[in-house]
């Protein structure tokens, strides 16, 4: 009968009834390798004649066998009213166990009796509770128990398990004796000592060892009655290897006792315990109560200098061997309050990825015994040291009770190379532009000519840049070219910057022009059939980048030289098409470079630590296909249009680079990570004819760039003159 659904039929279970609404089970042991699924909505439950031999506990269920699955989306649920009562007891092996409705173990009879949600003493793989878990009792109610030997390899919590002591006992969520190895809390543990004596309201007990705590929800101990109790969020008699609080933990003392949200007890230990979240305690009581051993304790809870009497993580007994700040923001890091009774010393640093973005943080100790001026104390191993590149150092406050503040100085790696990225970026931009810039430029020509063989042209161009890094620019450009013959014509060019919309961090000069020549051959005089087009530019500007002073790092400024170059050769094929068109396929290869040499930032009062950059070199060889459609609109105007595309063959983006002798460990940026090889072109015109020797142009551009997010529209005005 093994991996057969088992449905609690009579044919299956001897002593099994079947209520309409549901089931209600005498006794149910599982001997075999069955899966028992529980899909109803009424209760499976056993009640005290339904407790035979065989069935010890007063269980629901009770499983000996090897490789069960139970499953239980109703309400699974044992009444006793004499000692012991336990809902579902596991002696063999459960494989998976899914909680998706209610498990309740009640001992509600008048004697000390123990109730248990869910008691293991074999192995149990997998247990997810999506529902809710109890065990309720007058004694002892534990939610779920793991008793000596037995394990729990996964426990998940997403719904809510709790412990009940109705009486004086204890109220535990969950009690371990054996090994679970790995516990995830996201939703809520709670142990009740609803007693009014005395009582022990804990959310989870370990006497065993737990490999991995993770709690994301909420822990809560609590001690309800009048009496001296005690409410512990977490308890630690054992071994916990790693305990990480996303979430709160929380002890509650509400009578004459006392609360911890962690309780470390003699001779037991926390490897290492992480807090992101809340510890705390309600009455009287510390967050923390260390009387063992927490190798490392890493704390993100506190505020900032005016609040560490309410946000501080309160803490008593053995310090941690080690103490790391985890520091989030200037406003928000953690903080730690101790009792001042403290004998033991701890290793204080900063936690790995603390985002240190101001230069004091204070009272991130109080109540430490200390030496003033010296900053000196017992109970500090060391009160310097180094982290993110920067020094720190912890100074006590004059007259202060115990109080702690920490200063950093220096320049921080990471938010130097967070200031990198920054000026990369901007930096992407600028180099767009000028490759848009070059490759218009390649495409100049100048094709009017009177009895002299000289053709003039003065072009105003605005380019602007879109996604990603919005630049533009505006130049002016004076183009000259002389017929050989009526099939040769070569020309050259010279291009000024006039204006750079500069953005912040970056000052490109309009410096020197840009320079190029062409040549142009066709086939036949008037344009139609073959033609064969080579040219090349050349542009050199000075770039000033300044970095941004990211938090804790310099905004260091430097001034190098951006050199621009370009060449291609393109053929096309002019044919006169029907409807007084012109169609010119064409086909090329174009080669560029864009490039910035190394340079080092000036040294001031300001930057002290001044960086020293690589060159940057960006080129690519791009082959280039279209067509291109001219067509008269009037006697003495034609208009045309063209698409294309562009595809590199190859392309190097380039390494954004900088070093410092004091800033180690600087990472290169790949300047362009995710190039667009593959980008399409468009253009549309139109001139019109001033007699023979006189023309006006206009001229509007679009196309994609390397960079992936960014495109360029060009608007070309020109005025031409043939002589």
């Amino acid at each position: 009968m093994t991996n057969q659904k088992l449905k609690l039929s009579l044919a299956l279970l001897a002593f099994t009834q079947l209520w309409a609404d549901g089931i209600w089970a005498t006794d149910l042991s599982i001997p075999d390798t069955y899966t028992l699924t529980n899909p109803y909505t009424g209760p499976l439950t056993v009640t005290d004649s339904g407790v035979t031999s065989g069935n010890s506990y007063g269980a629901a269920i009770e499983n000996y066998g090897s490789t069960t699955t139970i499953e239980n989306s109703g309400y699974v649920s044992s009444n006793n009213s004499n000692n012991s009562d336990f809902s579902i007891v596991n002696e063999g092996t459960i494989n998976t166990l899914t909680n998706n409705g209610t498990i309740n173990g009640n001992a509600n009879g008048d004697g000390f009796g123990l109730g248990l949600g869910i008691f293991n003493v074999g192995t149990i793989n997998t247990l997810t509770n999506n529902g809710t878990i109890t065990g309720n009792a007058n004694g002892d109610g534990f939610g779920i128990y793991n008793d000596t030997y037995s394990a729990i390899n996964t426990l998940t919590n997403n719904g809510t398990i709790t412990g009940n002591a109705n009486g004086d006992g204890f109220g535990l969520g969950i009690y371990n004796f054996g090994t679970i190895n790995t516990l995830t809390n996201n939703g809520t543990i709670t142990g009740n000592a609803n007693g009014a004596g005395y009582g022990y309201g804990y959310g989870i007990v370990n006497e065993g060892t737990i490999n991995t705590l993770t709690n994301n929800g909420t822990i809560n101990g609590n001690a309800n009655g009048d009496g001296y109790g005690f409410g512990f969020g977490i308890a630690n008699e054992g071994t916990i290897n790693t305990l990480t609080n996303n979430g709160t933990i929380t002890g509650n003392a509400n009578g004459a006792g006392y609360g911890y949200g962690i309780y470390n007890e003699g001779y037991s230990t926390i490897n290492t315990l992480t807090n992101n979240g809340t510890i705390t305690v309600n009455g009287d009581g510390y967050g923390i109560n260390n009387d063992g051993t927490i190798t490392y304790l890493n704390n993100a809870q506190g505020g900032n200098g005016a609040t560490p009497a309410t946000t501080a993580l309160t803490y008593s007994g053995n310090l941690p061997s080690n103490y790391n700040i985890i520091i989030d923001s200037a406003t928000h890091y953690g903080q730690l309050s101790t009792d001042w009774t403290t004998t033991s010393a701890t290793s204080f640093g900063i936690y790995a990825g603390s985002n240190v973005t101001n230069r004091l943080y204070s009272a991130v100790l109080s109540h430490v015994a200390g030496s003033y001026p010296d900053n000196t104390s017992s109970y500090i191993s060391s009160t310097t040291g180094t982290y993110d590149n920067m020094a720190w150092a912890l100074a006590l406050e004059y007259n202060s009770a115990g109080v702690w503040d920490l200063a950093f100085t220096g320049v921080s790696l990471m938010h130097t190379q967070a200031s990198l990225t920054q000026s990369a970026q901007t930096l992407r931009g600028v180099y767009d532009l000028q490759n848009v810039s070059i490759n218009n430029n390649l495409n100049n020509d100048c094709n009017l000519f009177d009895v002299h063989g000289i053709c003039t042209s003065v072009t105003g161009t605005q380019n602007y840049l879109s996604g990603g890094v919005n630049n533009d620019t505006t130049s002016g450009t004076l183009t000259v070219a002389y017929r050989v013959n009526d099939h040769v014509r070569i020309g050259a060019y010279l291009d000024q910057n006039l204006n750079t919309s500069n953005v912040t961090g970056v000052h490109l000069n309009n410096g020197s022009p840009a320079f190029g020549a062409f040549a142009v051959w066709n086939a036949n005089a008037d344009g139609l059939g073959t033609q064969l087009r080579v040219s090349a530019g050349y542009a050199d500007k000075d770039l000033t980048v300044t970095r941004s002073a990211v938090q804790t790092s310099e905004a260091g400024s430097g001034t190098t030289s951006l050199n621009s170059y370009g060449a291609s050769i393109v053929g096309s094929y002019a044919m006169a098409m029907p409807g007084d068109f012109i169609f010119s396929p064409y086909a090329g290869i174009r080669y560029t470079r864009v490039s910035a040499d190394g340079y080092t930032e000036q040294a001031n009062v300001n930057v002290t630590d001044p960086l020293t950059y690589s060159a940057l070199t960006q080129n690519a060889t791009t082959a280039l296909v279209g067509t291109k459609w001219t067509r008269h609109i009037a006697d003495n105007a034609v208009a045309y249009a063209s698409i294309g595309l562009e595809q590199d063959l190859s392309n190097n983006g380039g390494t954004y680079s900088a070093s410092s002798a004091n800033i180690a460990g600087l990472t290169p940026i790949t300047f362009n990570p995710n190039i667009n090889h593959t980008r399409p072109t468009a253009s549309i015109g139109s001139y019109y004819n001033l007699g023979n020797t006189q023309r006006i142009v206009a001229n509007l551009v679009w196309s994609e760039e390397a960079f992936t997010t960014a495109n360029a529209t060009s608007l070309m005005i020109t005025y031409t003159a043939g002589f």
